[in-house]
């Protein structure tokens, strides 16, 4: 019989220049990596087809409890790059128990697209969304680069093998 393996993220840590944002972000929503496809299509073609052109441009989402000092002075100098990391620990429960957690990391590197100072009612906390352009990702799974782009460099790495020039 084979066995399942069930993988769960519950909790995570977020760092803004290597500073602990504990208790400040609600939620981090990181890029989604979407590939950019082109038509092509040609005499004696039956149809057409689509082929890899780069990627699509990066973006996290951030939201606050609060208005937080060091946050907000990083985020109003426009164009600043910050660099943030995401630290997690994925569970993984089997049918013989629940194995050791595996660490998972994302690092990602932008610049602040807006300053938002709140939405402020009444016996409730404020909501505070920010908006990041993202120009590096890396993807660390239990130590392993499974990912890596950086726009400005012109890095696209699978496992760290170079899958493309972007």
């Amino acid at each position: 019989m084979e066995s399942v393996a069930i993988n769960r993220i519950t909790n995570a840590k977020v760092y803004i220049d290597g500073n602990i944002l504990l208790g400040q972000v609600e939620e981090f929503d990181l890029p989604d990596v979407k590939f950019k496809f082109s038509d092509y299509k040609a005499l004696g073609m039956t149809g057409s087809a689509e082929f890899f052109e780069g990627l699509e441009k990066l973006e996290a989402r951030l939201k606050f409890n609060a208005l937080y000092k060091d946050v907000w002075a990083k985020a109003a100098e426009p164009g600043k790059v910050v660099n943030l990391m995401m630290h997690a620990q994925q569970q993984e429960f089997l049918s013989s128990g629940r194995a050791e957690p595996k660490p998972v990391v994302i690092h990602v590197s932008g610049a602040f697209k807006n300053v938002p100072l709140g939405k402020f009612k009444q016996q409730e906390p404020i909501d505070v969304e920010m908006n990041m352009a993202i120009y590096y990702v890396h993807l660390l799974l239990d130590g392993q680069s499974v990912m890596e782009i950086d726009i400005l460099s012109n890095i696209y790495k699978v496992n760290g093998t170079a899958v493309t020039s972007i």
